[in-house]
């Protein structure tokens, strides 16, 4: 990880900060209870709670325990995405400062 051994706290609590604020915004679409749930309502689903959207189409279950184990599995794959992002700019940044 970092080059001093310390383990970078901040990029995972930003990473995961991130994920929830993607996860809400996939919750709310998904919650909203729309009758026929519009493009925007399923593109909001299909990039913020990706795991969600393909358990409800191949279950087509809505409330029920497996759409809660998609939405953490979404939120999981996230705030991997998203920390792997901020290692990334952190290294390239550090590459700049010995460069």
């Amino acid at each position: 990880m970092a080059g001093n051994g310390r383990y970078p706290w901040w990029r995972l609590l930003g990473a995961l900060l991130g994920a929830l604020l993607v996860a809400a915004a996939g919750s709310i679409a998904l919650l909203a209870d729309v009758a026929e749930p519009g493009p925007l309502y399923i593109a909001i689903q299909i990039i913020a709670l990706p795991v969600v959207r393909i358990v409800y189409l191949v279950g087509g279950m809505r409330g029920d325990q497996p759409i809660w184990f998609a939405v953490l599995a979404s939120i999981l794959m996230w705030w991997a995405i998203f920390f792997a992002l901020l290692t990334r700019r952190a290294r390239k940044r550090n590459a700049h400062r010995l460069a």
